[in-house]
């Protein structure tokens, strides 16, 4: 009986450790741009056949949507990470976490003033949301807490949720990371 229970306990460890505890929150990687609606790209159209049985592309309409071609204006949401560079009155610039990879699990944050640096001035509103994160234990535990823009200070590292509006991109979060 003893032994029954420790192989269970061993392989509810190793479960644990495979699929993760379920209780702590994905504090990602100080990654680039994650769109967060993928479902949304891939259903940009209805696919149907014609009396010719070729394949036909219908797009769904959208609700009077005002069509913007002279500014280029991107509302998917997505999520930015980087370094602080520069912080100025209602927005900052940070450099751009780049992948080394195509499955995004080896990231490259470039020297200050390197060639392969990309800068993006992020601009704050009113209604953006900010809160720090405490990382510890490289992502076993986060504390979350309010933050205000004034805690953003340069050096630091931080991921932006919002779009891009043509250069700029418009925060609509922001999680300023300190890792312990």
């Amino acid at each position: 009986m003893k032994r029954k229970c420790i192989l269970a306990t061993g392989i509810m460890v190793m479960l644990m450790a495979f699929g993760g505890c379920g209780t702590a929150q994905d504090a990602g990687d100080g990654s680039a741009q994650i769109p967060i609606d993928e479902a949304a790209e891939k259903d940009t159209g209805q696919q149907g056949l014609s009396e010719a049985g070729e394949t036909d592309v219908s797009p769904i309409p959208e609700p009077d949507a005002p069509q913007e071609s002279s500014v280029e204006k991107t509302e998917e949401a997505m999520i930015i990470g980087g370094k602080v560079r520069d912080v100025m009155e209602d927005s900052f610039v940070i450099s751009r976490v780049q992948y080394m990879d195509s499955d995004n699990t080896m990231v490259l944050i470039p020297e200050e003033g390197s060639p392969e640096e990309e800068l993006v001035t992020v601009r704050c509103t009113g209604s953006t949301v900010f809160e720090h994160w405490l990382i510890q234990g490289g992502g076993a535990g986060i504390d979350m807490r309010e933050a205000t823009f004034a805690d953003i200070q340069e050096g630091g590292g931080l991921e932006a949720e919002g779009y891009f509006d043509g250069e700029e991109f418009m925060a609509s979060k922001v999680i300023i990371e300190t890792y312990e």
